[in-house]
C-alpha cells in the first residue's frame, strides 16, 4: 500500500497541537508533554483514519515512541509516506 499522505509526524503534531519540529524520533506517550493516554488512543485513531488502516490494540500499547510507531506503521503495516 502506497500512501501520499501525512507522515505520523504531521499526525503526531497534529494531535498534540504542537510545531512537527517538537516531534522526534524519542517523542512519545509518557515522555513528552501533552502526550498522555487519551492522547496516545487520538494519535492512534488518526494514524487509522488517515492511512485507512485497523490498529490491533496491542500494537497501540506495544509501540509508545515516534521511532518504534514510525517503523511499525512502514514495516508492519506497509504504510509509505
Amino acid at each position: 500500500m502506497t500512501n501520499q499522505n501525512k507522515n505520523p509526524f504531521e499526525i503526531v503534531a497534529s494531535v498534540l497541537n504542537v510545531p512537527v519540529e517538537y516531534i522526534t524520533n524519542d517523542s512519545g506517550y509518557g515522555i513528552s508533554g501533552g502526550w498522555d493516554s487519551m492522547n496516545h488512543l487520538s494519535i492512534f485513531t488518526e494514524f487509522e483514519t488517515e492511512y485507512n488502516i485497523s490498529i490491533p490494540d496491542e500494537n497501540i500499547e506495544k509501540h509508545t515512541n515516534m521511532e518504534q510507531i514510525a517503523n511499525f506503521l512502514r514495516d508492519e503495516m506497509n504504510i509509505n509516506w
